[in-house]
């Protein structure tokens, strides 16, 4: 029987969010994500279908959190490999809604795999863009600890 593993995610109150400048490419369906042992994250939109760059459409979060990875060569001495996407951090989400969810900007580090390990976005250009929010905390901000267990 497999243990249950806990993962601690922080959650800030009182967080000020102002509008940035600068703007951020969204996830494609084409985009290469990757888990740190270099499997790949299988990505298939469904829902964000009349968006699309290139006749390709953008991804939004609740279709790559969940979303399988093929190749992981995590030995199973560290955990085995890593087979789907557990959680994409919120900081990540686009400010743009389509069909109630929002999309996922390509910032590198995107999430976590069902092992712990982090999943990272490769950048790469398109012609889509969404303004970036900027996430700002007070010092005395109070910090609480959601905990995610499966």
């Amino acid at each position: 029987m497999a243990r249950k593993k806990t993962i601690l995610i922080p959650r800030i109150e009182d967080i000020n969010v102002t509008p940035d400048t600068s703007c951020m490419h969204p996830i494609l369906e084409d985009n290469t994500l990757l888990c740190l042992h270099g499997g790949k994250v299988n990505l298939k939109a469904k829902k964000a279908k009349r968006i699309k760059y290139n006749n390709v459409p953008v991804m939004l979060h609740d279709e790559i959190q969940g979303a399988s990875i093929s190749g992981c060569l995590n030995p199973p001495v560290a955990g085995g490999p890593c087979t789907k996407v557990a959680l994409v951090f919120p900081y990540t989400y686009s400010k743009h809604k389509v069909n109630n969810k929002h999309s996922v900007y390509q910032m590198g580090l995107i999430g976590v795999s069902n092992k712990g390990y982090p999943v990272l976005s490769i950048p790469k250009g398109n012609k889509i863009k969404f303004a970036l929010a900027k996430i700002q905390a007070s010092p005395l901000a109070k910090i609480k600890y959601d905990r995610i267990i499966w």
